[in-house]
C-alpha cells in the first residue's frame, strides 16, 4: 500500500490519474504511459517519452546492426510486391495508431515483416502503428507478438486482422495461416530476386488453394 501511495496519484473514490515514471522519476498522467495490465496502475513503469529515449539510445549504440537491417529492408522492399503511393501513405497515417489511437510519432508498419522475404508494401500489408509498438513488433510473427502484449485490446486486434484478411481476399483463419506460413518459410534476398511471385500466390500453391474469382 505504501508503494502504491508513493508511485500513484489517486482521486477520492480510487480513481488513478497519474503515475511516477521509474526512469525520469516524474509524476505523469496515465495517458503518458503505455497500458500494461500487470504493472502498477495498469500502466507501464516507464513513460512514453523515456521509452522513446531508450530506443533512440539503443539505435545510437547499435549503428552497425541498424545499417545492416536498413540495407536488407531497402532491398526487400524493392523486390517484394510494391503497390503503394504517397497518398495512400498519407491516408494510412491520418487517423493515428490503429491499435492505440495515438496521433503522433506514427510509423507505417508492414504486418508481415519484409525481412521474412514475404508480404510487401501494399494495402493488404500496411497498418499505422505508434513508434514504440512498431519497434517492439520488429520482425516477430504479429500473432505471436500480440499474444504476448498486455497493452493491446483483443477486440482492436481482431478488427485489424479482419480488415487485412478482407483486403487479401481471405477469411480470418486463412489470413492467419498465410501469415504463419510466411514466417515459417522465410526467403533470402537472393531467393526473392529469383522468384518475385507474390507471397500469397506462393502460399496458395504450397497449400493447393484455388483463388476464388
Amino acid at each position: 500500500m505504501a508503494r502504491k501511495a508513493r508511485h500513484l496519484k489517486i482521486y477520492p473514490g480510487g480513481v488513478i490519474i497519474a503515475k511516477l515514471c521509474g526512469t525520469c522519476k516524474t509524476m505523469k498522467r496515465l495517458r503518458d504511459f503505455h497500458k500494461h495490465k500487470d504493472k502498477l496502475g495498469g500502466a507501464d513503469n516507464r513513460c512514453k517519452v523515456c521509452n522513446k529515449a531508450n530506443h533512440q539510445a539503443w539505435v545510437a549504440n547499435n549503428r552497425d546492426e541498424v545499417r545492416t537491417h536498413s540495407r536488407k529492408y531497402r532491398t526487400m522492399k524493392r523486390y517484394l510486391r510494391f503497390d503503394w503511393s504517397t497518398e495512400q501513405e498519407r491516408l494510412l497515417m491520418k487517423h493515428g495508431c490503429i491499435l492505440t489511437g495515438e496521433k503522433e510519432d506514427i510509423h507505417g508498419d508492414h504486418f508481415i515483416a519484409l525481412s521474412t522475404g514475404h508480404g510487401g508494401t501494399y494495402r493488404g500489408n500496411m497498418i499505422p502503428l505508434y513508434s514504440s509498438l512498431n519497434t517492439s513488433k520488429s520482425d516477430i510473427n504479429p500473432f505471436e507478438w500480440a499474444r504476448n502484449r498486455d497493452d493491446i485490446d483483443p477486440n482492436k486486434w481482431g478488427e485489424v486482422v479482419s480488415m487485412l484478411a478482407a483486403r487479401n481476399g481471405l477469411t480470418t483463419n486463412e489470413f492467419r495461416d498465410f501469415v504463419y506460413w510466411c514466417y515459417g518459410n522465410r526467403r533470402s534476398i537472393s531467393e526473392v530476386k529469383r522468384d518475385p511471385t507474390p507471397s500469397i500466390e506462393l502460399w496458395r500453391r504450397a497449400n493447393c488453394i484455388a483463388q476464388i474469382a
